[in-house]
């Protein structure tokens, strides 16, 4: 055990004065990655805006993921947890939510984070459903969402995407 020790305790201390390894980095310096990150998150909702799925489909990367949290629906039953992996069965997962031309999802983030390396972020934020009669039309209850980032090939892409719809309100019973 002594034997041990006495190699162990050099090697610790040559690891320790060693410091930190150097990565290296592309992306922007972290004092604006994550104003860059809601942005981006702002570009992407956006893009959803405008060109439904296509534009939705469009800052996911090739590995990306959906997290589906189980939610109380209508009927009063619960939904499975689920996890969409794959452009293609993201693709065709979401395509019910931008079937509707009278519908729309929208998003705004209210909050976003960097990790220290700068190559992972997140965003955090409102969505809604909006009926569109004419130009507006009146907005659908929403919830909360959070997007996982990772920076690549020169900008932020949708590694995983999951959110929930607000809690019902309660029905008054009279």
């Amino acid at each position: 055990m002594t034997k041990t020790l006495a190699l162990l305790l050099p090697l610790l201390a040559c690891a320790a004065c060693a410091g930190p390894r150097s990565i290296a980095w592309d992306g922007p310096d972290g004092e604006t990655a994550a104003a860059e990150l809601m942005a981006a998150d702002r570009a992407f909702a956006a893009d959803a805006a405008a060109d439904g799925l296509d534009g939705w489909m469009r800052w996911f990367a090739e590995d990306a993921a959906r997290l589906d949290l189980p939610v109380t629906l209508v009927a009063g039953e619960v939904s499975p947890l689920g996890v969409v992996r794959q452009l293609a069965a993201i693709r065709a997962h979401d395509a019910p939510v931008f079937a509707s031309p009278e519908l729309r999802l929208d998003w705004e983030p209210s909050d976003a984070g960097v990790f220290a390396d700068g190559r992972y972020g997140f965003t955090v934020g409102r969505w809604r459903i909006q009926q569109l009669v004419g130009d507006q039309g009146p907005t659908l209850p929403g919830g909360w969402y959070l997007t996982w980032w990772r920076w690549e090939d020169g900008g932020w892409r949708v590694v995983l995407d999951t959110g929930g719809p607000d809690p019902a309100a309660p029905v008054s019973g009279s």
